[in-house]
């Protein structure tokens, strides 16, 4: 983490964290880059969307971060309705710009080969999002405005240098 936050401030590029909700170390990761020096606007912490405590996500959004709404799909950590009602809940308390989509996808991997996956995590796959999440958060009451800030707006902001 070191490395990044240097690299972050000699050329601006953002900072994404792997992070593990259940130890609410998301907030450990915001607390070193601060110290370091990095501007938490320009830090995504990482598979947030496996969490359903919501004051612990908007905590992380309030500090000025953006949470990854990921592994959409990996439903034996969390079935995809629930995080689809974490989305949705946090979109009406007023939080679309500050989080963004994603499923963390592998095509291949040993650890979780496609046998595995067709078994334990059939929709953890690149078209679920756009199959499957997309219309459940349409249907749940998110606008389209909503889904494009979230799979394209805040992607583009984040990702552009500084």
């Amino acid at each position: 983490m070191s490395a990044a936050a240097v690299v972050h401030q000699q050329t601006g590029v953002p900072i994404t964290t792997h992070s593990r909700p259940d130890l609410r170390n998301g907030l450990d990761q915001q607390a070193f880059l601060r110290a370091a020096g990095v501007d938490l606007s320009r830090v995504v912490i990482g598979h947030c969307g496996d969490s359903e405590d919501v004051a612990y996500l908007r905590t992380l959004m309030d500090a000025g971060s953006t949470i990854g709404m990921d592994r959409f799909g990996m439903e034996h950590v969390l079935p995809d309705e629930r995080r689809v009602a974490v989305v949705l809940d946090l979109l009406r308390l007023g939080y679309a710009d500050r989080m963004v989509l994603s499923h963390d996808a592998a095509t291949f991997s040993r650890v979780t080969p496609p046998s595995w996956r067709a078994v334990h995590a059939p929709h953890w796959h690149v078209e679920n999002i756009p199959r499957r999440i997309v219309p459940m958060l349409l249907a749940g009451g998110a606008s389209p405005e909503d889904v494009d800030r979230m799979m394209v707006a805040n992607p583009a902001r984040i990702l552009t240098p500084a």
